[in-house]
């Protein structure tokens, strides 16, 4: 099953039980019919057009004015913008899901396979991979500060 799922990742299919915030999932017709699955499979297409206005902002915001990711949280909650499934309410951690996601670009992923150029894009690829350089120097930043942090308490109590 492992391999059968594997290969339908790489004919084009979504495999998630879900679509990400802003896209949905449309069922398929197989390409194949002699497959010994008979469970139903999809692709993904952008979504609601008021999600996928906020997916955009959401990048624009973070690539292309500087605001961080509780900046960004805030001013969705504050227009009152429904978070996704799962959220009462934005917070940096369904942003940074969406920032990172390489599904708005048109690209598929599975068990940390990425397949490019699969399914419509809402993202342009220059604004995505500007977003994932940013977010890669967000996480050096905060490993390098708590590293800091860790030594000055470590230097603080004589260990």
């Amino acid at each position: 099953m492992k391999q059968f799922k594997q290969n339908l990742f790489f004919e084009g299919y979504f495999l998630h039980p879900s679509a990400p915030y802003g896209l949905k999932k449309v069922k398929a017709f197989k390409i194949d019919d002699s497959s010994p699955s008979s469970m139903s499979l999809f692709v993904f297409e952008p979504g609601e057009p008021a999600e996928v206005e906020i997916v955009r902002m959401i990048f624009d915001l973070f690539v292309g004015h500087d605001y961080n990711l509780s900046k960004i949280a805030n001013l969705l909650n504050a227009k009152e913008v429904n978070a996704p499934k799962n959220c009462k309410a934005w917070n940096p951690r369904p942003i940074k899901t969406i920032l990172k996601s390489p599904f708005y670009i048109g690209a598929n992923k599975f068990r940390g396979f990425i397949k490019y150029d699969v399914f419509p894009s809402i993202i342009e690829k220059p604004v995505y991979f500007e977003a994932q350089a940013k977010i890669s120097q967000m996480t050096i930043i905060a490993g390098s500060e708590s590293f800091r942090q860790r030594t000055q308490r470590d230097n603080t109590y004589g260990y």
